[in-house]
């Protein structure tokens, strides 16, 4: 009988009967999946915390690489990989925000205060202006624009991650530069 494989962490090596079990379906594309995957964390991250916050951005990264290797077998290559796996990150984020909001009832406004003001003691005031800008933005704005602009992702990725024609994509993206410009012209005059 042999002993059940735990998953190596994203970017560390993995064993060779987890490689032999977890190919990917496509014969003409042989990775498996720690090597899919090991430059896709930052965008993961990044991605999750435009839904749910840098608090807790890491934790659904994690889950949706989890996720992710779960399923790695049943990946069928149409698609691109990087739109499949942002997809489950989408997904784990929506799952999280659904959860939270059920039981933002319980929570204490101290508790979240403290940490949102410990994460903003860490990071360059600058750098905290651009993301009070961007996390003004809709949410449905503020998505895709994240995906494209500082994620990298293509259109049409971001298309297919959000379940959207690409028009609405290019819609949003130009309504979220209008509003990101307005808020520096704004601050400017200030």
């Amino acid at each position: 009988m042999r002993k059940p494989h735990v998953p190596s962490p994203p970017g560390t090596s993995v064993s060779p009967s987890f490689v032999s079990t977890r190919r990917q379906a496509s014969p003409d594309t042989n990775m498996c999946f720690d090597e899919a995957v090991s430059d896709l964390w930052p965008h993961l991250v990044r991605y999750a915390s435009t839904i749910v916050g840098a608090v807790v951005a890491e934790d659904i990264a994690q889950e949706s690489l989890l996720r992710a290797w779960r399923y790695f077998a049943s990946y069928d290559g149409k698609g691109s990989f990087r739109a499949w796996i942002l997809r489950i990150c989408r997904r784990c984020a929506i799952d999280y925000f659904e959860r939270e909001t059920r039981e933002r009832k319980k929570t204490e406004a101290a508790a979240t205060l403290a940490m949102t003001a410990s994460v903003e003691r860490h990071i360059p005031q600058n750098a905290l202006h651009v993301e009070l800008l961007i996390s003004s933005l809709p949410s449905e704005e503020r998505e895709v624009f994240v995906l494209t602009q500082i994620v990298g992702v293509s259109y049409q990725e971001t298309a297919e991650i959000v379940a959207i024609p690409i028009g609405t994509v290019r819609s949003r993206i130009a309504r979220a530069r209008r509003r990101l410009v307005a808020q520096l012209k704004a601050a400017e005059v200030s």
